[in-house]
């Protein structure tokens, strides 16, 4: 495969773990009424565990560096 071919792979699977992390979190904000800029951004007790449920979702699919790429939260 050329360079190009490998570029593009990668490029193509991180979109594709960013479309799962967005995916996930809308549906957790979604289920708890709650806005995706609290959850990724507060510390009320309710945000948390929003965050808390992501992440655990996240953890059946993808890595802790996978996560912290993705959510720019840190592992």
């Amino acid at each position: 495969m050329s360079s190009l071919g490998v570029m593009l792979s990668e490029d193509f699977f991180d979109m594709a773990k960013r479309d799962y992390f967005e995916s996930v979190l809308n549906r957790v904000c979604e289920s708890m009424e709650l806005t995706c800029d609290d959850v990724l951004h507060s510390n009320k007790d309710e945000c948390v565990d929003a965050r808390y449920l992501v992440i655990s979702l996240l953890s059946q699919r993808l890595s802790d560096r996978q996560i912290a790429d993705v959510s720019g939260w840190s592992y």
